[in-house]
């Protein structure tokens, strides 16, 4: 009993605490040991993701740098076949335009019969010619090898104009013949002579060299183009797709103003996909050879040759995945409790931010329900003017204008509760609707930079424009011509506008009484005030009239336009 009293009831009963305390330490030993096994765990895992991903990264870099290769020379070798083959159908060409010389100088003042004969029977001497023809300094046709008499004036083409023009001896064209209607390839020179005598041309049809590049699809994706050196694409594959032209500040032209071969990347103007293109120039010629592979295509190559061994890379990963998963199963409770909070808080973020969006919703909603009812406050005030209906909708139309453009400019600021004033007020002074440009009226703006209050931005604006569309109608009659000056300075809390003219004065002019009276009730929703007078003479070197608005930035509450007392 004594025993039992003494470890129960005694003070000396603390010998039971190291019991506990060593429960204590196992269990934290064995946090320790989980949270060393799984750190363990993680560690493989990340050494073997590591070596499995650089492995399969610099395996499939090798494979692609050798498809890439490959790829790249095939396309050298296409643009130079290409450029070959150019050269030898345009040469022959070349070759009939020297003898179409020889015979403008051996034989002047040619009757036009007979130099129709002979470029027959030039024609007839060489393959994949369609047509041949002089061209009179005119640009009338003189004669042609496939018809006579051939009525037709060339003057209008491109060629013609850049041969008569002095600045080129040869140009190289796709056109449709007049009046065959034939897609060519056409070459045109000027017939010799220090003066300009007119133009030689020799064409083949367009299909001689597509059908050619469409023979060059070496591979899927690639294509084959000739390109005249100012970019213009005159051949493709596809004899149905028209001439374009290279974008002038893109990769390829760049690089082809640069180097007469070499390569860029660049998509197509067509089809829009992305190839490496290889090009050459066309020797002697204003023209270029272009020969492209897809890059997708290469990337397909080498992830097909990359199955095997990403099938071995699968394969290890599989086995590194069931060996870790004993120790990864124990982990996987605290990743779906930490999960859990996480999702927990992003609910608490999503309902956070749905009454946000909704506060915002009927904020905007608010907005438009007031504006809506301003327009309709001031179609009725306009509507009790006897003022004929053109004029009134012309009216309406610019304070709607000026309604639409503080929302515009709300729309791109990165603030929707503010707005920077001045931006609007250069937008008025530029806008033709309300300063018309044939009335010769100068409008000059003295801005600062004053951030407003998004409640305010409209009867402000309306303001604004009901002070100018008044000086456009009163200050200046008779038609003459003025300067309108608008004015934005910050005094302290609030705003100042002045809008000024160096018009013919209250005393000539007047003031629109509605004009006015609108203006200083818009004023008063938004506790400002609104006041016109005389210019002061010495601010001004004529007559005018100075309206100012004064009011408050903090937006105050803000009630409805009363339509009785802004029609009054």
């Amino acid at each position: 009993m004594t025993s039992t009293r003494w470890f129960a009831g005694s003070s000396r009963c603390s010998p039971a605490r190291p019991v506990e305390a060593t429960i204590d330490m196992k269990v934290k030993s064995g946090k320790t040991q989980a949270g060393a096994a799984r750190y363990s765990a993680q560690l493989i895992a990340a050494i073997l993701l590591v070596a499995v991903v650089a492995i399969g990264s610099l395996w499939t870099w090798q494979v692609w740098q050798e498809k890439h290769s490959a790829a790249l020379e095939r396309s050298r070798q296409g643009a130079a076949l290409v450029s070959e083959y150019a050269s030898r159908v345009l040469q022959s060409k070349i070759m009939l335009l020297n003898q179409i010389d020889r015979v403008m100088q051996d034989n002047p003042g040619i009757e036009p019969r007979r130099l129709h004969q002979m470029l027959q029977a030039m024609d007839a001497g060489f393959q994949y010619t369609t047509s041949l023809g002089v061209i009179d300094e005119n640009g009338d046709a003189v004669a042609g090898s496939r018809t006579y008499p051939l009525k037709a004036n060339f003057a209008d083409r491109d060629y013609f104009i850049a041969l008569s023009g002095g600045s080129q001896k040869l140009v190289i064209d796709r056109l449709l013949l007049r009046p065959l209607q034939r897609d060519t390839m056409t070459i045109a020179r000027r017939l010799p002579g220090d003066e300009f005598r007119g133009i030689a041309t020799a064409s083949t049809e367009i299909s001689k060299f597509t059908d050619f590049l469409s023979k060059m699809g070496f591979d899927e994706g690639s294509a084959a183009v000739l390109v005249r050196t100012d970019g213009k694409i005159l051949a493709r594959p596809d004899p149905g797709e028209p001439p374009t032209t290279m974008l002038p500040d893109g990769a390829g032209m760049r690089a082809m103003a640069q180097s007469a071969a070499g390569y860029f990347d660049a998509p197509g103007r067509m089809d829009g996909i992305v190839r490496t293109y290889a090009f050459v120039r066309v020797p002697d010629l204003p023209l270029f050879a272009v020969h492209g592979f897809s890059r997708q295509v290469v990337w397909f190559d080498t992830l097909r040759a990359m199955v095997g061994n990403v099938l071995i890379l699968i394969v290890c990963a599989i086995l590194a995945h069931f060996a870790l998963t004993g120790m990864l199963r124990r982990i996987d409770l605290d990743r779906i409790r930490v999960a859990a909070e996480h999702d927990r808080r992003l609910l608490d973020e999503a309902r956070r931010t749905s009454a946000i969006r909704e506060a915002m919703l009927k904020e905007v909603n608010h907005r438009i329900h007031n504006n809506l009812q301003t327009i309709q406050s001031l179609i009725r005030i306009q509507s009790r003017k006897p003022i004929e209906p053109a004029v009134m909708l012309k009216e309406i139309g610019k304070r709607i204008w000026a309604i639409s453009e503080i929302h515009s400019l709300l729309y791109r600021s990165a603030e929707y509760s503010s707005l920077e004033l001045s931006s609007f007020i250069r937008a008025l002074a530029v806008n033709p609707g309300v300063v018309p440009p044939e009335r010769g009226i100068a409008v000059h703006c003295d801005l600062e930079t004053v951030t407003i209050d998004v409640r305010q931005a409209v009867p402000v604006a309306l303001i604004v424009l009901e002070a100018v569309t008044n000086a456009l109608k009163h200050a200046f009659p008779d038609g003459r011509s003025g300067e309108i000056t608008i004015t934005l300075r910050r005094d302290g809390d609030a705003a100042e506008i002045i809008v000024r003219d160096n018009g013919v004065g209250l005393a000539s002019e007047g003031v629109s009484a509605s004009g006015t009276k609108l203006a200083a009730v818009l004023a008063e929703q938004i506790e400002g005030s609104f006041t016109w007078r005389d210019a002061p003479q010495d601010d001004l070197n004529q007559a005018g009239v100075e309206m100012r608005l004064h009011f408050p930035l903090a937006a105050p509450g803000m009630a409805a336009m009363p339509e009785q007392d802004a029609a009054s």
